[in-house]
């Protein structure tokens, strides 16, 4: 089971794998309508922050890249040609994105519902670990002053909870469980290995998570780094979201782990 989005000429919803049937060569509203579920021009609802470069305080998130956020919500899935006209249309609305208020910007549903079959609970997997990996993607590319509030030489920088070894293991140990949910029998001592990695990776993110949200209040947002708070706070989800999922997997087989 993959992501699915419900829109107006599909309220029961359509399954990410099936969009670019659906989607014709000239008409791009269907993925525009799902895009603006999930993302919102910042003016929107966001505070105005006059320090940040954009001008904004991002409270739910980013600010994206218009090529960040439709990569995010449809790269797996659809032709790098339609992809190319997408962000060329949103770009003449937007420059950068937020999340919008109630959505998180993966677009997924899936982990709201329980598997029923091996099947689907390897698709969850599947789906989980390449959320992970795109998300500590995400971190290693963020560049300074975009989503970044640098924070004033007295405010005391709250330290990264991972290092890049430590992202290494996250990426191998997610990238090991999509490889087994995709091609592999499955394996429960490579379960376990991996799971092991990935739930202290979440344990660290959820202290700094913790001292990153008081420093964030207490600034008022005045330059504390909210962009790559948010990206450490979002990774810290998808790796929940695939330590649930394979737990469910190796449930499902009734394989201990």
């Amino acid at each position: 089971m993959s992501m699915k989005f419900y829109t107006a000429d599909y309220p029961d919803g359509i399954r990410a794998e099936h969009l670019s049937e659906a989607v014709s060569d000239t008409d791009l509203d269907l993925l525009k309508e799902i895009f603006f579920q999930f993302y919102e021009d910042p003016q929107n609802q966001l505070p105005y922050d006059k320090e940040n470069e954009w001008g904004y305080l991002w409270i739910y998130g980013g600010p994206y890249y218009t090529s960040e956020a439709v990569d995010d919500l449809f790269g797996s899935y659809l032709p790098e040609e339609t992809l190319d006209r997408l962000i060329s249309e949103l770009e003449s609305v937007c420059a950068v994105w937020s999340p919008t208020p109630d959505d998180h910007p993966d677009g997924s549903e899936s982990f709201d519902e329980e598997p029923t079959s091996t099947d689907d609970a390897r698709e969850f997997v599947r789906s989980a670990a390449q959320q992970v990996r795109a998300r500590v993607e995400a971190l290693r590319n963020h560049p300074p002053g975009i989503g970044h509030n640098h924070p004033p030489e007295e405010t005391e920088q709250t330290e990264a909870p991972l290092t890049n070894a430590d992202l290494d293991e996250v990426s191998a140990a997610a990238g090991a469980l999509e490889y087994a949910a995709a091609d592999a029998p499955a394996d429960a001592s490579t379960a376990s290995r991996a799971l092991s990695v990935l739930r202290a990776a979440s344990a660290k993110i959820r202290g700094y998570a913790d001292k990153f949200i008081v420093a964030a209040v207490t600034a008022a947002g005045a330059r504390f780094g909210l962009g790559e708070g948010e990206l450490w706070i979002a990774l810290k989800t998808s790796i929940d979201d695939l330590v649930s999922a394979t737990s469910k997997w190796m449930e499902l087989l009734n394989l201990p782990f």
